[in-house]
């Protein structure tokens, strides 16, 4: 009986098959990541924000001026941050580039103060583009759309439906028909039919 070889491995359509499914995945997660990096470098720019925003609360506490809090504070332009501003009632904008020893992207957060009568100071935070903010900062682009009420829907009146035989809707729509009454069943005396009465024409 002659000796049979076994052989052990894979078939090139079997390689070329997980080649492609190693490049799909490769497609779809590789833009995902870039993005995850980026956005992780967009919060180190909202941190560096965080000693001016603390300049601009206290100086409003003291001098209880809104239109002045932010006279005189700065953000430093280092690290990843290419460019800031702040203005005098205390908006703070700190800027992000492509650069490697920046975020990777060209990004744009602004951070603006809401200011109480009590001397509290509320921040929130949009910036663009979208997909590189963090889930504490929303785009500027994104707005509320506007759903119409149920009640502002009207309907549209037929005019070649008749006035008469049934109801109409309180808009003048198409009218509904009335439901035709049952005919009347009698009995006269003759044979029966399947329910036991025989259909006449007088009852």
């Amino acid at each position: 009986m002659p000796n049979r070889r076994q052989d052990f491995g894979f078939s090139l359509i079997e390689l070329m098959i997980v080649v492609a499914i190693i490049g799909i995945l490769a497609a779809i997660a590789l833009p995902s990541y870039q993005d995850y990096a980026v956005r992780s470098r967009v919060s180190e720019l909202i941190l560096a924000a965080s000693s001016a925003k603390t300049a601009i609360a206290e100086r409003y506490q003291v001098n209880n001026d809104s239109s002045t809090a932010g006279s005189g504070v700065t953000v430093p332009v280092t690290g990843k941050v290419t460019a800031s501003d702040v203005t005098s009632d205390g908006v703070i904008t700190v800027n992000g580039s492509t650069a490697a020893s920046s975020v990777g992207a060209t990004v744009t957060v602004t951070i603006k103060p809401s200011y109480g009568s009590n001397g509290s100071v509320t921040w929130s935070c949009i910036g663009s583009p979208a997909r590189y903010m963090p889930s504490n900062c929303v785009s500027v682009s994104a707005q509320a759309i506007p759903i119409p009420p149920v009640n502002s829907i009207e309907e549209v009146p037929n005019p070649s439906s008749s006035a008469g035989g049934g109801s109409r809707s309180s808009s003048g729509g198409v009218p509904v028909p009335a439901p035709a009454p049952p005919a009347p069943r009698c009995w006269d005396g003759g044979s029966r039919d399947a329910n036991g009465f025989i259909l006449t024409g007088a009852c």
